[in-house]
């Protein structure tokens, strides 16, 4: 199971409210929560967000993936440090952090 990314600048979907303690998932077949939606083909296009208490078995049991917000900020964080793996900066690397994000498969969204 991997953790699908979602940068916070585009979020789960305009419509949806998260609440508080809620997971959300997203699979390539509907999937159970407090709310469900269709939304961008990630792992598939179905996506609920609910409590894993709840719901885990049966977003186990479909190949539901867990989501995370990630901001431009945190992937450039992450960026540095998988830099640093190759003994250089940010800077030194001399790839476009958008190329950077995308190895890494993480969302960059360019302002």
């Amino acid at each position: 199971m991997k953790t699908i990314f979602i940068n916070r600048k585009e979020g789960y979907s305009a419509d949806v409210k998260i609440k508080e303690g809620w997971e959300v998932v997203n699979a390539p077949r509907p999937v159970p929560g407090q709310i469900a939606w269709q939304s961008t083909f990630r792992h598939g296009i179905y996506y609920a967000a609910g409590s894993r208490e709840q719901f885990g078995k049966a977003w186990d049991s479909l190949d539901a993936w867990p989501c995370q917000l990630i901001s431009n900020e945190e992937i450039i964080e992450q960026a540095r440090e998988y830099c640093k793996k190759f003994n250089k900066t940010l800077e030194t690397c001399r790839v476009p952090i958008e190329e950077i994000a995308k190895m890494m498969k993480l969302p960059y969204l360019a302002d």
